[in-house]
């Protein structure tokens, strides 16, 4: 093996293809859809850098504690601390004030470097983030930082324990790392988020690059004897596996689990190949090339910036994409990546820089430096919690009409309260009778008239738990009992659907379970709603058709003497019209979406002809939502979305008497009898 201190050409150039990678996927390359595994290249050299420093230093007996973190303060923390600053003050001057106060919990959470562990409890899809953070990629800084802390130590005692049998010091990493990894492929299946943060579940990644390293200097005569004549094809295989991974990936993938495997390991193959010999002369002198040599070097904080110019251009630049947004976007990052290596990364690093501190004194100014930032942080979300988020105006109370008069300005009496609307959730969400993503059982719940002699069946997705509270009302003036199976991301429809990559089962098992139910409960009616987007999760070429085949057979499996009633699915905005409305108090026209942009028109047609061929009722009760050319937010003094795609239950409740009586009248009608 080359020792750790030399200058690795092919370790340079592995880096600027792992940030390649990362920063085309975040700028949307369509031919790069698994592009996000350039962070598990990272977390692999890393691995195998730490460790042959640790090792050498250990078998050296030159390690020293207070040295190493101070080292490690010197490399990574001035960078990340200043583009958090700085991205801490733009997010001030263009991000959303409803937003704020979020990003700077997360601003602290990154201070105290535990970013992962705060997107993890916040359940966040990183790949499916819609209204994504300016700091969600620091949450693999937070991986890095903790693995940096434990793995030194996890060497250090096993050195002083077992240093002179290195057969068992190995075996005991290599027990770690498959517990890391057994709690990866658990916890991908049971909490995706937790898997995809945590440094526990990733530690596993960085350790293999570890191992690799321990493994070349313990096993050097072994190794310079048998593997030089295997390096060209180790370091090929290793970039075939990453190319692939890079391509054939997508946010569809169940990911990491046993799918971080590959990129895994075509990593350490391709370290493997440049630590054993000259390998392939071609390989050589691609991860030679002066442009990746340059992305390596830049790396990290290309890596930092590249994240929050895309988050900000966003904002600032809604309808900015295409090939000019990608090579801008990239250019500047790579400018402001520039600047920082320069003029932050090396100034701190290296003993000639003008930066450069001491050990204690590096030590107490990076903690100095992260509470300065926390203290900031804070007192801006303080503000920001009691900055008025309406206009001085008061708006008439909503009556629901066709077509809708929307606000143009947020009210003084809004209802809800903008900073209130993530909890307008239906009650069955707080009582248990919503079912989350892993219930299979299906319960039910009863409300309404128990007694009641006609029974109705609310059945869906959280699209239709949004309806409950519209037919709960109606229920009760109507003496009707009804009986609620939602499910969140499960559609009616007999469809399969994806989730983090793998078939949702769990959504299968449910929905069969439900359809047992109600055919046993033989209903008068059966109310059924569903995501549109769900759709996109169903990983067929041609989604409206099997969603219409779907439509079909949920048909065929519900009791024949029910009349069925199909609600057309609500507008999806691209993001929640609440975050919108907070920038734009006296112009909510800004945060309006066009009807054809924010509707599935063509879908809803479909389904109302399928509907009606198969002789079922179909209530589009969108003319409440829209005009003919616009979705707006606010109608009277009623907020109308808690999200992107969830109307509000003081909405839902308002349209009760209108959707009451469109069911009573398509009862009344000869449409449907059920021959």
């Amino acid at each position: 093996m080359q020792g750790s201190t030399n200058f690795r050409l092919d370790i340079q150039g592995l880096r600027g293809i792992a940030v390649l990678l990362v920063v085309l996927y975040h700028l949307d390359v369509p031919w790069l859809t698994g592009g996000y595994i350039g962070v598990d290249i990272f977390f692999v050299i890393s691995g195998y850098l730490i460790t042959g420093h640790l090792v050498e230093a250990l078998n050296g007996n030159r390690f020293g504690f207070i040295e190493f973190y101070a080292r490690r303060v010197r490399r990574i923390i001035p960078a990340s601390l200043f583009v958090l600053f700085c991205t801490m003050l733009v997010s001030c001057l263009l991000l959303p004030p409803l937003l704020l106060p979020k990003v700077m919990k997360e601003t602290i959470a990154t201070a105290f470097y535990f970013p992962n562990v705060f997107y993890a409890y916040q359940q966040t899809d990183y790949l499916a983030e819609t209204s994504p953070s300016p700091l969600l990629h620091y949450w693999s800084l937070g991986v890095e930082e903790q693995f940096y802390f434990m793995w030194p130590l996890l060497l250090f005692f096993c050195w002083r324990l077992l240093g002179h049998n290195k057969n068992y010091l190995a075996g005991i990493l290599i027990l770690v790392l498959s517990v890391s990894f057994i709690g990866c492929l658990y916890l991908t299946q049971a909490s995706q988020p937790w898997a995809f943060f945590l440094v526990f579940t990733r530690a596993w990644e960085l350790g293999l690059g570890g191992l690799l390293a321990f493994w070349l200097i313990e096993k050097k005569y072994v190794i310079d004897s048998v593997l030089p004549r295997f390096a060209p094809l180790l370091g090929w295989s290793g970039m075939v596996l990453l190319g692939c991974c890079a391509i054939f990936y997508n946010k569809y993938t169940h990911f990491p689990g046993a799918a971080a495997v590959l990129p895994v390991l075509g990593a350490a193959l391709v370290l493997l190949a440049g630590s054993i010999g000259n390998g392939s002369i071609l390989l050589n002198k691609i991860m030679a090339l002066k442009p990746l040599h340059y992305m390596g070097m830049v790396s990290y904080s290309l890596y930092l910036w590249h994240w929050p110019v895309i988050v900000f251009a966003q904002e600032v630049w809604p309808g900015f994409s295409g090939i000019y947004a990608i090579f801008s976007l990239f250019i500047i990052s790579v400018v402001l990546a520039d600047l920082t290596y320069r003029c932050i990364e090396q100034p701190f690093r290296h003993s000639s820089g003008r930066f450069y501190l001491p050990v204690k004194p590096a030590l107490i100014s990076c903690g100095v430096a992260s509470i300065f930032i926390v203290l900031i942080a804070g007192s801006v979300g303080f503000q920001i919690k009691s900055k008025q988020l309406f206009s001085d105006q008061i708006a008439q109370e909503y009556i629901p009409d066709t077509p809708p008069e929307f606000t143009n300005y947020v009210p003084r009496n809004l209802v809800p309260d903008l900073r209130q609307v993530t909890d307008s959730v239906p009650k069955i969400y707080n009582d248990g009778c919503h079912d989350d993503l892993f219930t299979e059982e299906a319960i039910g719940c009863v409300f309404g008239d128990v007694n009641a002699r006609r029974t109705y069946v609310l059945f869906g997705d959280s699209h239709a738990a949004q309806w409950f509270p519209a037919l709960d009302k109606y229920s009760a003036e109507k003496n009707i009992r009804l009986i609620s199976f939602t499910k969140s991301s499960c559609p009616a429809i007999d469809v399969w659907v994806m989730r983090q990559g793998v078939e949702y089962t769990g959504c299968l098992n449910w929905r069969k379970k439900v359809l047992e139910k109600i055919n046993q409960l033989n209903p008068d009616v059966v109310i059924v709603s569903s995501y549109y987007g769900t759709k996109e999760l169903m990983n067929v070429k041609d989604p409206a058709a099997e969603w219409m085949q779907g439509l079909t057979r949920m048909f065929s499996y519900l009791p024949g003497s029910a009349q069925v009633f199909i609600i057309s699915d609500t507008p999806s905005f691209t993001r929640t019209p609440a975050l919108c409305l907070s920038s734009n108090l006296l112009d909510t026209g800004k945060c309006a979406g066009p009807k054809e942009q924010v509707l599935d028109i063509a879908l809803a047609r479909q389904e109302e002809k399928t509907a009606r061929d198969h002789h079922k009722h179909y209530i589009d009760m969108n003319h409440y939502l829209c005009t003919d050319t616009t979705c707006g937010s606010i109608v009277g003094n009623l907020l109308i979305y808690r999200d992107g795609h969830h109307i509000t239950v003081e909405f839902s409740e308002k349209l009760s008497d209108v959707l009451g009586r469109a069911i009573d009248s398509k009862l009344l009608s000869p449409l449907v009898r059920n021959n």
